[in-house]
């Protein structure tokens, strides 16, 4: 019987890797073809008319950003799920949320994110994995509720510091929402919202590394919250320690 699960485990985990080179492959063509379209231009000479010459640079450096920013999740995404051990400490998840929102707010003033953060909000976990995951939370906000009042929140409850990430965008559907931390899945959203179809996958394997919980709540055109429980640093934040 262990030898007939272990098989069965080795198999699945055989079709996930498969799957998951298939995505990326997918997700890496688009861009790459592309730039390799605009090369070919630039080699035949096809740059003289006005303006061409700057589109096709500036396509170019988008593209190729694009690229470079798939492949930076691609390869966060594949170090989360080796299972990789992590140096977690004691971290600030409001100074966190301050830092990650003031980089993140538009400067065309677009969209709103109010903040409420809780002074005491201090978690054990991996910095890294933190930051990176109300980013993609806020950034997903952005994009797929463009013009909504966008609320970040930390809070204490009991053993936890509790993030909350909330939206009053157009909401998900029920399919949207089982498939939301899958990687490469996109949900309907206003418009082509561009991404790679990565970042909750990156959340939701973020948080559980440092021993965290995600929850998604939402429904047609009623917005979208994401709440995030980590476990609360007690006995290290009185004494000064940090955890092995």
């Amino acid at each position: 019987m262990q030898v007939h699960s272990a098989l069965s485990q080795r198999d699945r985990t055989e079709a996930e890797i498969r799957q998951f080179i298939a995505d990326a492959g997918h997700e890496l063509r688009t861009p790459l073809t592309v730039i390799m379209g605009y090369l070919d231009v630039l080699e035949d000479g096809a740059v003289d008319a006005p303006g061409v010459r700057e589109r096709v640079f500036a396509t170019l450096r988008q593209e190729s950003r694009r690229m470079r920013t798939l492949i930076e999740r691609l390869i966060y995404l594949a170090r989360l799920e080796r299972g990789e051990t992590t140096a977690r400490e004691i971290v600030d998840v409001s100074a966190i949320v301050s830092r990650v929102v003031s980089a993140l707010s538009p400067e065309d003033g677009a969209a709103t994110i109010a903040v409420s953060a809780a002074p005491d909000a201090v978690a054990v976990a991996d910095p890294t994995d933190v930051s990176e995951a109300i980013r993609n939370l806020v950034d997903n906000a952005l994009k797929y509720a463009p013009g909504s009042e966008i609320a970040v929140s930390t809070a204490v409850d009991g053993n936890e510091v509790v993030l909350v990430v909330r939206d009053r965008g157009p909401g998900m559907s029920e399919h949207d929402q089982k498939h939301a931390f899958d990687r490469f899945y996109r949900g309907r959203g206003p418009g082509e919202a561009e991404g790679s179809g990565l970042g909750l996958a990156i959340v939701k394997r973020a948080v559980e590394r440092s021993e965290g919980t995600i929850a998604l709540q939402s429904r047609v055109g009623g917005g979208t919250q994401f709440t995030i429980r980590l476990p609360r640093a007690h006995a290290e934040v009185e004494t000064g320690t940090t955890p092995d």
